[in-house]
């Protein structure tokens, strides 16, 4: 039997109409494929939030599940966060670091999870010196941390703290300030919420019926906002959480300075929060138990340049916080 391939024979095999059904078919999946990416909507930086699980804790086997999922953590923030990660430092070994500039190299982090343990470096001297986990993450994305005041005041009330920040957002749709929750104004909030959608091109809203529905959506936000700050604020008043003072040396054009602030929420400054551990704890280091006393919580900003527009998902921040009291106080 002669089974050589002739000029011929492949003609003939190509003339098939199966043949050609099936690069009709090939065809139209690539076709399909490069109109869905290239229309298809993307989610922008106030759309996602991470979770970093820094280098020193020790994450549950439910840390992820649970910080995405709406009926546990991810439940208190607005319809505008569509995406939940999380990134495990802790168990990256070698490629911690690495890891933590890719990620925060391409603008992805909201919120790191910092144990209060230490460890030893070389002061470069032949001797060893102790940082904090908590001073390492600062050394490496100082300006990129939310700060709740400076050394010498009152925390949370400097004109550069968050909570300052917070409070001039909401006094924007609140007219008699956010303190007043009649005084919200709905128009401001609809008008906000349109020039965002043109600006922003997105794809979800497309009709004016989207449009109505996005705009009870931003509605909604916003009073979460305020309720989530209110919150929060009421934690620290009652002392279930607090905000913790850090001091760091930091280099401006070649000199160094110490610099002393408030750039962490401690979870757990006393056993009615001792259930964050379920979430994620770290090894004490004169006990050698596992506890979540003291656990930090370092809120980022990594928006710059044409991401600067989404500042406004900074606040999600309250909401997160708020689950996790809920979740796990044990004096409620």
């Amino acid at each position: 039997m002669d089974a050589r391939i002739t000029k011929k024979r492949l003609s003939q095999m190509l003339s098939y109409d199966w043949i050609k059904i099936i690069a009709c078919i090939v065809a139209g999946i690539f076709l399909w494929s490069l109109i869905f990416t290239t229309t298809a909507a993307r989610l922008n930086p106030a759309q996602t939030f991470t979770v970093y699980a820094y280098i020193g804790t020790n994450p549950s086997s439910g840390f992820s599940s649970k910080i995405a999922s709406r009926s546990y953590l991810s439940g208190g923030f607005s319809y505008d966060v569509i995406e939940t990660n999380t990134v495990d430092l802790a168990s990256a070994g070698n490629q911690a670091y690495t890891l933590l500039e890719a990620r925060m190299g391409v603008q992805e982090g909201n919120a790191a999870f910092v144990a209060p343990s230490s460890y030893e470096i070389d002061d470069g001297k032949g001797g060893k010196i102790s940082r904090t986990y908590m001073e390492d993450l600062l050394l490496r994305a100082y300006s990129s941390v939310l700060s709740f005041g400076s050394a010498g005041e009152n925390a949370g009330d400097s004109k550069t703290s968050f909570f300052t920040a917070t409070e001039n957002f909401l006094n924007i749709y609140y007219t008699a300030g956010y303190e007043n929750a009649d005084s919200f104004n709905a128009k401001k909030a609809e008008d906000a919420f349109r020039n965002r959608v043109k600006s922003q091109k997105d794809k979800r809203y497309k009709t004016e019926t989207k449009i109505q529905e996005g705009i009870n959506d931003e509605i909604a936000r916003i009073r979460g906002y305020r309720e989530n700050y209110l919150a929060v604020k009421g934690y620290l008043e009652e002392g279930i959480i607090k905000l913790e003072e850090t001091t760091i040396t930091v280099s401006y054009a070649g000199r160094e300075e110490k610099v002393t602030g408030y750039y962490s929420v401690n979870l757990c400054p006393d056993d009615r929060m001792e259930n964050l551990k379920e979430l994620i704890c770290y090894r004490d280091e004169t006990t050698g138990s596992y506890t979540a006393k003291n656990m930090q919580l370092v809120l980022l900003n990594l928006l710059s340049g044409k991401y600067s527009e989404y500042g406004y998902c900074l606040y999600e921040n309250y909401g997160f916080i708020r689950k996790i009291v809920e979740t796990y106080r044990n004096d409620a």
